[in-house]
């Protein structure tokens, strides 16, 4: 096993864990600590980590489905894109496959195969937790600061992670406008049927999410 070029520079800072499938009918990935490989880690305990050459050599020897980075305390981030990979065929939603050209770091493919997972810089535009719009339905995009990262199959660029935040604003952007539109349109026939001012409405929105309509 070896780490994505991506993700290299962190390989000696102890922020690894080891990772296998548990349960039968919906499997979840379950961590474990390296040095202590029976017992379970903490995505936010740094004390259940060790370094990537660790981590490898205990998931190799016992095991185990993968390895992970933790991200709590670095200047890492994760945007998860969940359901919009169809882990049968590997297709793609288009916007989403535009999303990781936009954002040129490294990405990778959910442990179940059906989402994406983009990580890069982050100053703390995007709070974690915080679910940003998204262009299709049943389609959901989180911030995590806390995550791990799964070195499953990568997707995009594994070569190096870059700043990301914007690229996500300017998707959040692109959707908030976009759903203005529609609802100032809808409210705008439903005025002209009453008779009210088809001008009116969808300022507050605008002002809310800062767009420049």
């Amino acid at each position: 096993m070896d780490l994505p070029q991506a993700l290299k520079p962190y390989g000696r800072e102890k922020r690894w864990v080891v990772w296998k499938y548990e349960g039968d009918e919906r499997p979840t990935k379950v961590l474990y600590q390296p040095t202590n490989h029976e017992h379970r880690a903490r995505n936010n305990d740094q004390s259940h980590w060790s370094n990537a050459e660790t981590a490898i050599g205990v998931a190799g020897a016992f095991e185990f489905d993968g390895i992970g980075l933790c991200l709590m305390d670095s200047e890492l981030a994760a945007f998860d894109i969940d359901d919009c990979r169809d882990p049968r065929t590997g297709a793609i939603d288009p916007w989403v496959e535009a999303l990781v050209r936009d954002c040129n770091s490294y990405t990778e493919v959910t442990p179940r195969g059906k989402g994406l997972r983009i990580i890069g810089y982050s100053d703390g535009v995007l709070s974690k937790g915080r679910k940003l719009p998204a262009p299709s339905e049943g389609v959901s995009i989180e911030c995590y600061e806390e995550a791990v990262a799964s070195l499953n199959a990568s997707f995009g660029s594994d070569l190096h992670v870059v700043v990301i935040d914007f690229s996500l604003l300017r998707l959040a952007r692109k959707v908030i406008i976009e759903r203005w539109y529609v609802d100032v349109a809808g409210d705008a026939v439903a005025a002209i049927k009453t008779g009210g001012d088809p001008h009116q409405g969808g300022d507050n929105l605008a002002v809310l999410y800062n767009v420049d309509v």
